[in-house]
């Protein structure tokens, strides 16, 4: 009778036991699904048979754009990591700091363009001269690219180079490598070259088809430093592409790296890490911010000149962004407009030159928004694109299989 009289005591005693344990198997189950079902991107493979090949794919918000052929074309794609679009486009006082921080003057940097109409703003100065009198001559195209949630590194890079807005299941990676392989234009590219940070380059190099089509050259990982001036990050880019081009020189005509540099649908990337590092140390109304800027500009301008000295030539498209913005306390990944505003300069063969306008004509009260009130770009047209939208302009380059 001990022993009848001990089961029931023992099932009793055993039963919340039994019920948290088939509770948990629910839940983890159910969580499981929830990662499968939503968080899931199909991996694709491109086909270059049936890919489509453009000399300009102009995307539906940035109209009047002009497809023009060319042999043996590159296309250059430079970010500057949390730029924001009010501060690479206004215009401040001058000086914009009762301190202002002394500016390195980069060598070999092309002239920049001469704005000959009337200046109404001469007291205002702008950090980045060179970006903007592309704008102001109308040899760019520029506008605001809009990010989405979350502001972070990697998804706003995917959006950029893959054309599409990266799984949600990246999440469990801590947006720093692929969850889910997917196409981008170093795959469709003959060959990449890429400089910048180790964040951020390797994801690319793993996650592509054939990784040996693209080259990486990052500093080391002990180079962040937020304690030191984050503009030499990006001046070490400059560097490097120099030794490339210098070394390619060398080899003379015919050379294994002379033929890749010169081949058709070449990509390069050029990652400028300084701007993230100093908007998070010391916020974006800063003068090292500021002054990162005007390196930034310094680097797009020996960058191209470069470039133009190598190729002799005018078949290379320019396209500059930024991943996402810096918000006024020195973060992002929110949706913050401060972290969705991104700035979009283009410019370089097969991208249609600036148009004559108001640069809000397709929205009027636009006007009387105060974040636009210092850029004072009142000659060309405003075209503001989706960030996803940045893949189609990588020009003479198949479109990525997501974009």
């Amino acid at each position: 009778m001990v022993i009848v009289k001990a089961c029931p005591e023992s099932r009793a005693s055993n039963g919340p036991a039994w019920l948290l344990s088939i509770g948990f198997a629910f839940h983890a189950v159910y969580l499981m699904s929830i990662f499968d079902v939503y968080f899931t991107v199909q991996s694709s493979e491109y086909h270059r048979d049936s890919a489509l090949w453009i000399a300009f794919r102009c995307p539906v918000r940035l109209r009047g754009c002009v497809n023009r052929k060319a042999n043996k074309f590159s296309s250059w794609l430079l970010a500057g990591d949390g730029l924001r679009a009010d501060k690479l486009f206004s215009q401040f006082p001058n000086p914009p700091f009762d301190s202002p921080l002394p500016v390195p003057i980069l060598p070999d940097l092309k002239s920049i363009p001469i704005f000959t109409q009337a200046q109404s703003h001469s007291n205002q100065i702008t950090p980045a001269p060179y970006l903007r009198a592309l704008i102001e001559t109308g040899q760019a195209s520029w506008g605001v690219s809009h990010t989405r949630v979350p502001t972070e590194s990697r998804p706003g890079h995917v959006a950029i180079i893959a054309g599409m807005y990266e799984d949600v299941s990246a999440v469990t990676r801590g947006w720093k490598m692929n969850p889910v392989n997917f196409d981008s234009v170093f795959n469709q590219s003959s060959h990449s070259f890429t400089f910048g940070s180790p964040d951020i380059l390797p994801m690319f190099k793993h996650g592509a088809s054939d990784p040996s089509r693209v080259d990486a050259w990052s500093y080391d990982e002990a180079a962040e430093d937020f304690t030191k001036d984050a503009a030499q990050l990006d001046i070490w880019v400059l560097d490097r592409l120099r030794s490339l081009i210098s070394e390619a020189k060398s080899s003379g005509p015919g050379s294994p790296l002379d033929r890749q540099l010169r081949s058709d649908k070449v990509f390069f990337f050029l990652h400028l890490l300084g701007l993230d590092t100093a908007g998070h140390s010391y916020r974006p109304h800063s003068p090292e911010y500021f002054r990162n800027i005007q390196v930034v500009d310094q680097v797009v301008r020996g960058a191209q000149e470069m470039l133009e000295n190598f190729y002799g030539d005018d078949r290379t498209a320019f396209i500059f962004t930024a991943d996402h913005g810096m918000s006024n306390i020195g973060n992002h990944g929110d949706g913050d407009p401060d972290n969705t505003r991104t700035p979009l300069v283009a410019w370089g063969s097969g991208i249609s030159k600036g148009t004559e306008g108001a640069p809000f004509a397709d929205d009027a009260s636009l006007k009387l928004d105060p974040y636009y009130s210092n850029w004072n770009l009142n000659t060309t047209s405003r075209k503001d694109v989706e960030q996803a939208d940045i893949a189609a302009l990588m020009v003479r380059i198949s479109k990525p299989t997501h974009a």
